[in-house]
């Protein structure tokens, strides 16, 4: 009863979560390397050339905005934290995502 729906609906729900999934290992040696420049180029596959990234959310793909927000970004990561919070939210959070929200 209870059970085997619990089991299908995990398995349903699997098999969506994983439909079309595709898997990047991407092995960084040495400590030189820009890992948000890494990322970065990684995102720009995705978005221009079909190429997979691990998503925490299979199904929502990447958006243009996205990867403009990501290189506004990735030019405050060597900042403290909370420096580059406070950056993210005056050159993008509030003059742009809220206001589109409205």
């Amino acid at each position: 009863g209870d059970r085997a729906a619990s089991v299908a609906a995990l398995a349903a729900a699997v098999d969506a979560a994983l439909a079309g999934t595709k898997l990047i290992y991407v092995e960084v040696r040495g400590d030189d390397v820009d890992l948000a420049q890494a990322f970065q180029w990684l995102q720009e596959k995705s978005l221009f050339a079909g190429a997979i990234l691990w998503n925490p959310a299979p199904g929502v793909d990447f958006a243009a905005c996205d990867l403009v927000r990501n290189a506004l970004v990735a030019t405050t990561l060597r900042l403290p934290l909370r420096e580059q919070e406070a950056r993210y939210r005056a050159l993008w959070l509030d003059p742009l995502q809220r206001r589109l929200r409205d």
